[in-house]
């Protein structure tokens, strides 16, 4: 017969000797990870301490920070806001990566990663820079130590506001190979935010001169009519206009607040200069700003065929002059219509229920627009 105690012993020992063949290999399964990224730990690894994204913004570069804060001043997350198509105003120009070895290990050139929203990753490769050198990078970015080097791309420039007007997310993650125990690039490791990857967001938005009712200057009887459409463009909180007489210096000549569910904007300029010329700044709700083209407009020598009385009024107005089809609009200072009426021969318009003020009767054929002001007592 078996010796039962003999048994226990036995089976207890033969546990114990799993219980420590599992805990010894939990232990290098941590080492190993935590050794990936700790210069500390053995002769033969290698690893990285710090990555950025390099972009430009409205002519600015900067490095965005994706794992540590040792390269850029800002971090890549968040949402950079938005830029007007076609402008150059957001580019990604490449990146960065700072990487230790210990003797022995080897590292080579570092690849970053990126997409846009959705799809396949484009590779973009990041040249050696320079080595650490007494405590120091010669080529800039702060202290180091031992075998540290320095990658980098800077001249990437890809223009984002190529692509179609709406909302992106620029993800990425970096790939650095070489070699733990030689000199091959056989090892590799991920800087991918945990297995997350890092993101950032903007968005692109069309431009006042890039749709079809876009700005313009219209120069008639009393005054130079400037006109846009601000339809689509939620993300605008106001426009500047600015004006010159000789298509070089510029001052501004008012500024027009965005109202949510005002498509159509006009403003009304009575100088009675020979010739100017107009732009238009859109600043949007992220603090950038864009300008239209220059308008060149030379006022004619006219004299108006529409006739108003009595003016000042303070109820009913007679309208005269008309002889073909028109559209009556009676307009406040900011150019929005109060009231509308269609005439094809003389008629009378009642303002007896405006607020006394400055405003504009504006009446438009097939041939030609003129604007009369008037006075509401």
């Amino acid at each position: 017969m078996f010796d039962r105690a003999k048994i226990r012993i036995f089976n207890n020992h033969t546990n114990t000797l799993k219980m420590k063949n599992i805990f010894i290999t939990l232990i290098w399964v941590a080492i190993f990870f935590i050794s990936v990224n700790d210069r500390s730990y053995g002769q033969n690894q290698f690893g990285f301490f710090g990555s950025a994204v390099y972009l430009e913004t409205d002519g600015v570069g900067d490095f965005y920070n994706c794992y540590g804060n040792n390269i850029g001043t800002k971090p890549f997350s968040g949402n950079l806001g938005d830029f007007a198509k076609g402008t150059g105003s957001l580019r990604l120009l490449g990146a960065e990566m700072k990487t230790w070895k210990n003797s022995g290990a080897n590292v080579c050139e570092p690849i970053l990663y990126y997409r846009l929203t959705s799809g396949s990753f484009t590779g973009v490769s990041l040249p050696w820079m320079c080595n650490c050198v007494s405590g120091a990078f010669p080529c800039g970015g702060g202290s180091c130590s031992g075998n540290d080097q320095k990658w980098q791309k800077n001249n990437y420039n890809y223009d984002l506001t190529t692509l179609d007007v709406g909302s992106y997310t620029l993800e990425v993650y970096f790939e650095i190979p070489g070699q733990h125990n030689g000199s091959g690039c056989t090892d590799v490791l991920y800087d991918n935010n945990s297995g997350s990857n890092y993101k950032i967001s903007f968005s692109i938005v069309q431009t006042l001169d890039q749709q079809s009712n876009h700005f313009t200057a219209v120069a008639n009887d009393h005054a130079t009519v400037l006109s846009w459409n601000g339809e689509k463009y939620t993300n605008i909180l106001k426009w500047n206009l600015e004006k010159s007489e000789n298509g070089i210096d510029f001052t501004h000549l008012a500024t027009i607040n965005n109202m949510p569910g005002n498509d159509d904007y006009t403003y009304l300029d009575e100088s009675m200069s020979k010739v100017c010329y107009y732009k238009l700044q859109s600043v949007y709700s992220n603090g950038n700003d864009h300008y239209s083209q220059i308008i060149k407009v030379v006022r004619k020598d006219l004299y108006s065929d529409i006739l108003i009385s009595p003016n000042p009024t303070s109820d009913i107005i007679q309208i005269s002059g008309i002889s073909e089809p028109v559209l009556i609009n009676l307009l406040d200072y900011t150019g929005r219509s109060i009231l509308t009426k269609e005439a094809e021969s003389d008629t009378q318009m009642d303002v007896s229920m405006i607020a006394p003020g400055m405003y504009i009767i504006k009446v438009s054929s097939l041939s030609k627009t003129q604007l009369i002001k008037i006075i509401r007592q």
